[in-house]
């Protein structure tokens, strides 16, 4: 090999006999077909390493992508991880605020109950002291009219009469008359004649006014932007006495309207 092909045709011209030579040339040629074999399976086997080599890039390749594709993938996990936790303890404190804000609730109906009762003891001590016939002026079958009487304003029922569930946090509170959208600043009407007996704020009322009528009941108008008249005044039904607001309520502009008998609803 390392003397090259002339090497070999010197083989063949030092023969001593052409039988020396014609075995000469036999192991040569099977010498060249041997070397045309190795190198036919070196040329293989290269192509088998390249094309192994290739495959393997490609491998190597696509493992850094999904490598790539996965740090990605854990990023945005832990990115909506991050949001899911502080959308859970939102919802968490909401709750909680929602739940506050029912006690605050309950409470202030109670404290607008006991108002309520308190002001007729007031006015029934009064009518006795005075020696008044009736609890109020004018007198009438008022209980009659229930059904009858006309809405203080005219508007879409936002939060009807009875128990009320929260639609997410499925808290239940009890509302004692009914909420009505109505424009910022529209009239509100006393919905029969009485007396007005108390004008102020609460919480969870807002401003309100209260109009005593025959029969130990009461009218209560809440959320009001600014009342119109004030306390001890006579007022006729569909006299305008009052603005319609938003103060006590995140509802917007509306009137929280009731009608009680003494501390119970109506």
């Amino acid at each position: 090999y390392k003397q090259g092909r002339w090497h070999r045709y010197q083989l063949l011209m030092d023969a001593d006999s052409f039988l020396q030579l014609g075995r000469r040339l036999y192991l040569l040629e099977r010498l060249a077909a041997y070397d045309s074999r190795i190198i036919r399976e070196v040329e293989t086997l290269k192509k088998t390493q390249e094309e192994r080599e290739r495959l393997l890039k490609e491998d190597w390749g696509k493992l850094e992508a999904l490598e790539q594709e996965s740090e990605r993938e854990g990023a945005f996990l832990a990115v909506e991880q991050k949001r899911e936790s502080r959308q859970i303890e939102q919802v968490r404190r909401r709750r909680k605020l929602a739940l506050k804000a029912v006690k605050q609730l309950e409470a202030s109906v109670e404290q607008m109950g006991a108002l309520i009762a308190e002001l007729e003891e007031k006015i029934l001590a009064e009518q006795k002291r005075v020696g008044a016939p009736g609890r109020l002026r004018p007198a009438g079958d008022f209980v009659k009219l229930k059904g009858r009487l006309q809405w203080p304003v005219r508007g879409e029922i936002l939060i009807p009469y009875g128990i009320v569930t929260h639609p997410v946090f499925k808290t239940q509170t009890t509302n004692h008359g009914v909420d009505i959208k109505a424009p910022l600043g529209a009239a509100v009407k006393a919905t029969a004649a009485g007396r007005v007996v108390y004008e102020s704020w609460m919480r969870g009322y807002g401003n309100f006014v209260i109009i005593s009528h025959p029969e130990g009941l009461t009218s209560l108008y809440g959320h009001l932007l600014e009342a119109i008249v004030g306390v001890d005044q006579w007022v006729v039904a569909g006299q305008v006495i009052a603005r319609v607001g938003e103060s006590g309520t995140f509802l917007g502009p509306c009137l929280h309207f009731e009608l009680r008998h003494g501390r119970k609803a109506s």
